[in-house]
This record gives C-alpha cells, structure tokens and sequence, in this order.
C-alpha cells in the first residue's frame, strides 16, 4: 500500500523518499508510529489506523526505518530536516 505514494524501493513519487536521513515529521520510531497512524491528511496520506491494527502499524514503521541507507534507482530529492541536525523526539 505504501508504495502508491513512496514506490517499492522506497525511493519516493507522490509521497517523500524514505531511504535519506531527511524527515518531514521527525524520524525517530515513535514519530513515524505517529505519522503512519495519524496520516498526514493535508497531504494525501491517509490514516492508516483506520485499517491496520496497532502491531502491524508497529511493523510497518520497523519496516521504514530498514529503508534508511539503501539507494534507490530514481530517488526524490531530500524533504525536510535531517535526522542528525535536531535531537531525536521521546
């Protein structure tokens, strides 16, 4: 479901790369818990606690952060604040 927005590789289309250290709604696990299960309706991603069961929305943000480092054929370019450039949120 997520490539739609971010491409199997996760290199990024409609929605941002998910490979780079840059993030848009913060990058520690708990923010892209946050993210993935509030969605970001302003931009078109959808809630997706609506649909997935806590443990899976746990998987899914255990799945991203496995993303970070690789390198995507065609990836977007960066979006938002580098992870190493603020403190990690708790």
């Amino acid at each position: 479901s997520c490539a739609v927005c971010h491409l199997p590789d996760g290199g990024g289309f409609i929605g941002p790369t998910l490979t780079d250290p840059y993030w848009i709604h913060g990058s520690a696990p708990m923010d892209l818990f946050r993210t993935i299960a509030r969605g970001v309706a302003d931009k078109g991603m959808p809630m997706w606690s609506a649909m997935l069961a806590e443990p899976q929305l746990v998987a899914v943000a255990a799945y991203v952060r496995t993303l970070q480092g690789t390198r995507p054929a065609k990836a977007k370019e960066p979006q938002g604040v580098r992870a190493d450039s603020v403190p990690a949120s708790r």
